[in-house]
C-alpha cells in the first residue's frame, strides 16, 4: 500500500457483523496526512478488500492532539441483500 508514504494501519474485521471498519494511525515521525492522502489511503484499501462501490462513511477526528481517521463500509450487496466476505483481511500495511 506504498505509495511514497506509508501510515500505519488497524483494520477490524468482525465477520457476524455488516460493516467492515478500518482505523488510520498515521505515524506522527512520517509527517502530517492531508486528506489527499487519507483518501488515497483508503481509496487503495478498498480496493484491495474488494469494497469498491460499495457505501462508506469516513470520519476524521483528533485524538491526544494528533488526527486519526476511521472508515466504516458496508458489507451488504445491495442487489442480492446478503452480507459478502472481504476479498482479503489485511492487518498493518
Amino acid at each position: 500500500m506504498n505509495a511514497g508514504y506509508s501510515p500505519s494501519a488497524w483494520i477490524r474485521n468482525r465477520g457476524t457483523l455488516n460493516l467492515y471498519s478500518l482505523s488510520i494511525n498515521p505515524d506522527q515521525g512520517l509527517g502530517e496526512l492531508t486528506r489527499a492522502k487519507y483518501r488515497d489511503y483508503v481509496d487503495r484499501v478498498e480496493k484491495k478488500l474488494g469494497l469498491e462501490g460499495q457505501p462508506r462513511a469516513i470520519v476524521f477526528h483528533i485524538k491526544e492532539g494528533r488526527e486519526d481517521c476511521h472508515v466504516v463500509w458496508s458489507r451488504i450487496d445491495y442487489q442480492t441483500r446478503r452480507r459478502f466476505t472481504c476479498r482479503s483481511t489485511m492487518t498493518g500495511s
